[in-house]
């Protein structure tokens, strides 16, 4: 992660340090500005190319909350809507944390932490970022899908599909938890072809891990549709499996070209 450029956002100027030096001795990482407010830092976001922010939740001026807001829907820079967004804080309750990723928050590292707990929050936020770059599918035939795990079955939607993942349109349910790993199972159907002959393309048994879950449209506080992350990682996905995916993958590709996208 040489390359990477860091954005440290954290009004304790020893935390700033702190976190400077555990970024340039874990990660080797020699391009890392600093801001002690969310004001300044988006004077930095307009003035430098920033790869990772890792933010500090509670600040004066403009807090964390505020700047990610900041951050996430900005028309002036729309590039700034996808950059990774560490939180740093010392609230490790489940509600707050809930709260923080459904309003944008990429990851969080809860505080006091170690280099090497920080090492990791970010390589999984980077990690999920350059995901996101592979070739995706969208606006998907007829489908089914469905989520297993501790022997309930939820049905959701395709938003999109790769070979490292997938976004997935769902109710919120307490059981459908970050980090928490479930078996999908996805059907598509050939719409081309006659009702009598029509395809069906099926992937079962593959087992995704949950990165992401947020409210999609967390300004109407009555909805319950979420968006869910399921990375679909080299450990959870055996052989078998996996050419059912690429087969599937190679029939969207070869029928629907216009479904291609990247996210």
């Amino acid at each position: 992660m040489i390359d990477i450029n860091f954005l440290i956002v954290d009004d304790i100027k020893t935390v700033r340090l702190l976190t400077r030096q555990a970024i340039n001795s874990r990660l080797g990482a020699k391009k890392i500005f600093e801001a002690a407010d969310g004001k300044e830092a988006l004077e930095v976001m307009a003035r430098e190319k920033i790869d990772i922010i890792i933010s500090d939740w509670e600040m004066p001026v403009m807090s964390g909350e505020e700047f990610l807001y900041e951050i996430r829907n900005s028309k002036e820079h729309p590039e700034w809507n996808k950059v990774p967004f560490l939180m740093m804080s010392s609230h490790g309750e489940k509600d707050f944390i809930i709260t923080a990723i459904q309003n944008g928050v990429s990851n969080y590292v809860v505080k006091p932490f170690t280099a090497i707990e920080l090492q990791e929050k970010i390589r999984q936020v980077w990690s999920n970022a350059t995901r996101r770059e592979n070739e995706r599918y969208y606006h998907f035939p007829e489908h089914n899908l469905a989520l297993k795990v501790g022997g309930k079955i939820f049905h959701g939607k395709l938003v999109n599909l790769s070979r490292l993942g997938a976004l997935v349109r769902i109710e919120y349910n307490p059981d459908l938890q970050l980090c928490r790993l479930f078996e999908l199972a996805i059907e598509i159907s050939d719409e081309s072809a006659g009702q009598d002959t029509a395809q069906i393309f099926t992937v079962t048994n593959l087992l995704g891990l949950v990165t992401r879950l947020e409210l999609e449209n967390s300004f109407q506080p009555t909805s319950r549709t979420c968006l869910m992350g399921i990375w679909f990682g080299a450990k959870t996905v055996d052989l078998k499996v996996e050419k059912a995916l690429n087969s599937m993958l190679q029939w969207l590709a070869k029928s629907s070209p216009d479904v291609i996208g990247n996210d």
